[in-house]
């Protein structure tokens, strides 16, 4: 699969893709490679409490070389919540989310599927141009 972006790096389109596409497609160099081995880890957990769709936004899915984070969108509509709360607790604490944006490169935004703003927001760069979302079924992780 080829993507294809918008001179400024953005890409065009929405796409589905697996895991694997993910990391051939975005792991272009080892800073890329560091920050998908990051996530898996996370999707891993996201997976065991019922979370079967993520969606990646921001720079990591453009052309930028070295983008600070990846920006994860995590669809909980499906995810045994008061469990993933009870065990994973700083996912809802700022600080939690800080520290996991800072010591690994992954930023957590959770959302479902009645509420898909955030996706919206993503769809758009800070300057207003459209940009293409990345959905991953995490069944396979």
């Amino acid at each position: 699969m080829d993507l294809d972006f918008y001179l400024n790096g953005n890409l065009r389109n929405d796409y589905t893709i697996s895991i694997d596409e993910f990391q051939r497609l975005f792991g272009k160099n080892e800073e890329r490679l560091e920050k998908i081995t990051n996530l898996l880890i996370f999707l891993k957990i996201f997976k065991s409490f019922g979370c079967s769709t993520i969606y990646i936004g921001g720079s990591f899915v453009t052309t930028e070389e070295s983008p600070r984070d990846i920006d994860v969108c995590i669809d909980i509509t499906s995810i045994n919540y008061a469990a993933f709360k009870k065990d994973y607790p700083e996912f809802f604490k700022y600080s939690g989310l800080r520290k996991f944006q800072r010591e690994l490169k992954c930023h957590f935004i959770m959302f479902d599927s009645y509420s898909t703003e955030i996706l919206d927001f993503f769809r758009f760069d800070r300057d207003g141009n459209p940009k293409g979302i990345v959905k991953i079924s995490i069944k396979e992780v």
